[in-house]
């Protein structure tokens, strides 16, 4: 039987969509060669980037009870398509009800390796910023990192805040502006750390420097466990 993937989603809701969508476009074919997504698109999840700033209520109880609904349907694998909620003071909580996520974060290094960038920029929001969860990847890497300004910051988490608010028109005009600052900096690579961006990041990410899109890549991670054959029986997952 083939594995049923989990979607531990709502942070943003849209965000959500586009990671289903990049599933299903990682399983051509008919309708019966497409792995059963359960998916949770719980937008009242309170904010994870206001958690860790200490200005906002703590997440987990809600995510666990959705987690729960997940592996009652059976799900073999879970994806968490949101970075901020990625971050180890949140995400290793979730781990202790479940064994069958997926480390976005982990997938993300794996593919920063790969590619193999000398300077990158990493946009996310302000609560994954202040965890240094991606500075610390890039650092272990010996890449050259660097994180926006107070200013700059702030046009990030209006982006983000606009994406999230289906506004992607005004996002798009914030974001040329940080393409600007990415390429000033002389970087050759971003991360974009929040799964917002993605949905803008043909405009946000200057022309030759490399995105590295975390919704595409935790789609791409998901898929090589369900062809590698991940069934209840092995429950075999990244740690």
């Amino acid at each position: 039987m083939r594995p049923i993937i989990g979607i531990l989603g709502g942070m943003g809701p849209r965000a959500t969509v586009q990671f289903e969508q990049l599933l299903l476009d990682r399983f051509p074919g008919s309708d019966q060669s497409i792995p059963t997504i359960v998916s949770i698109n719980d937008g009242a999840i309170p904010d994870r980037s206001a958690f860790l700033l200490g200005r906002g209520s703590d997440p987990v109880p809600r995510m666990q009870r959705n987690l729960a609904m997940l592996e009652q349907a059976g799900a073999d694998i879970v994806c968490l398509p949101c970075n901020t909620a990625s971050v180890p003071t949140i995400a290793n909580r979730l781990q202790t009800f479940s064994s069958h996520f997926i480390s976005l974060p982990a997938e993300v290094e794996k593919v920063v390796l790969a590619g193999q960038p000398r300077r990158v920029c990493v946009l996310a929001t302000r609560g994954t910023i202040q965890s240094k969860m991606y500075q610390q990847i890039c650092q272990q890497l010996g890449i050259d990192v660097v994180v926006p300004d107070r200013v700059m910051q702030q046009l990030v988490t209006r982006c983000i805040n606009l994406v999230k608010a289906g506004d992607v028109v005004a996002a798009r005009n914030y974001a040329r502006q940080i393409a600007m600052y990415v390429q000033s900096q002389s970087c050759d690579a971003a991360i974009l750390g929040c799964t917002e961006l993605p949905l803008i990041a043909e405009t946000i990410v200057p022309q030759g420097c490399q995105a590295f899109d975390t919704l595409a890549i935790l789609a791409d991670a998901c898929a090589e466990l369900v062809a590698e054959g991940v069934n209840h029986e092995t429950r075999s997952i990244h740690a």
